[in-house]
């Protein structure tokens, strides 16, 4: 089975997200839509999980998803994409595996206030 190899980065002066390929020819290179773009400008990489949502959308390292009632953030941790749970009491940080009804709510940089740990 082959999965997709996908990235996107938070462009933080245009508030944006940017999908973008990683290129090795003796240095790395970001790019999107063949412009070259400043990595400076760039929070972070997040690769594609090669899961979907309930509505089809890619979920991302970063995306925060409600899974059975429950609120939290993508993950990588361990070699392997995780779910960690909002809630503060739980040390498990389970595989991620999505479900018929699970979705995809938010991110970590447009939606902050979705992730933040109860106390």
């Amino acid at each position: 089975m082959n999965r997709e190899i996908k990235f996107r980065a938070w462009d933080k002066v245009n508030k944006k997200w940017r999908f973008i390929k990683l290129r090795n020819s003796g240095r790395e290179t970001i790019e999107d839509a063949g412009a070259r773009i400043q990595p400076s400008i760039f929070v972070g990489l997040m690769q594609y999980t090669g899961l979907k949502d309930k509505s089809g959308r890619e979920i991302y390292e970063g995306d925060i998803i409600k899974k059975h009632n429950e609120t939290g953030g993508v993950i990588f941790h361990n070699s392997a994409f995780r779910f960690k749970s909002k809630d503060i009491k739980r040390k498990t940080h389970p595989t991620l595996v999505m479900y018929a009804d699970d979705e995809v709510v938010g991110n970590i940089h447009e939606n902050p206030n979705l992730i933040k740990q109860n106390p």
